[in-house]
């Protein structure tokens, strides 16, 4: 017998939201993360990790703004970034290799139902010089954001990219948003 729950990935992003606002108020893991010291780095870096699913964000950004209280905040988001490196590399590879060679016989039965004049018009247009900066530029904010990267680095693996270029953007914009993250946290206690 299969259980089949109708919308499990809105259900996970839910309860991943709710498991993070709970760990961000729950004294006793705020006053463990507090008391770390030094070793609240590798806290970050698992933060960083965490930072790129769409279910742990929520745990991620409660263990950052915790870490942002008591360690300096460049040095956390630097931390943070190289582990959301990792987690945007994983997630940009099974993405790239694993999901696209997954999608190709379902785009070709679409390109059938759709029209291949019509697919063709739509690759066309998003090769052309314009479209060729903007999914980049849009993926690289939703990469340093919040928001689910999944998605971002879905359109970023429709562009070709070397492999030190994904890493060297993932870290910049990661690092940006953790930093802005921790910043915006300073001044709205202030």
């Amino acid at each position: 017998m299969k259980l089949s729950i109708k919308h499990k990935n809105l259900i996970l992003l839910l309860l991943g939201l709710f498991f993070g606002i709970f760990l961000y108020h729950y004294k006793p893991f705020h006053d463990f993360l507090a008391s770390l010291g030094g070793f609240g780095y590798v806290s970050a870096f698992i933060a960083g990790i965490l930072y790129d699913s769409t279910v742990t964000v929520a745990t991620s950004i409660s263990i950052l703004l915790i870490l942002g209280e008591g360690l300096p905040k460049w040095q956390v988001a630097l931390v943070a970034g190289i582990g959301a490196v990792i987690g945007d590399f994983i997630v940009y590879k099974f993405v790239k290799d694993d999901v696209m060679r997954e999608l190709g016989p379902i785009i070709e039965t679409i390109e059938d139902d759709i029209g291949r004049k019509r697919i063709r018009a739509v690759k066309h247009l998003l090769h052309t010089k314009y479209f060729h900066w903007t999914l980049p530029l849009v993926a690289a904010i939703l990469i340093g954001s919040p928001f689910p990267n999944e998605l971002a680095w879905g359109l970023m693996g429709t562009v070709k990219m070397k492999n030190y270029q994904v890493v060297l953007l993932s870290f910049v914009v990661n690092f940006t948003g953790i930093i802005l993250l921790l910043s915006a946290s300073t001044a709205l206690k202030s």
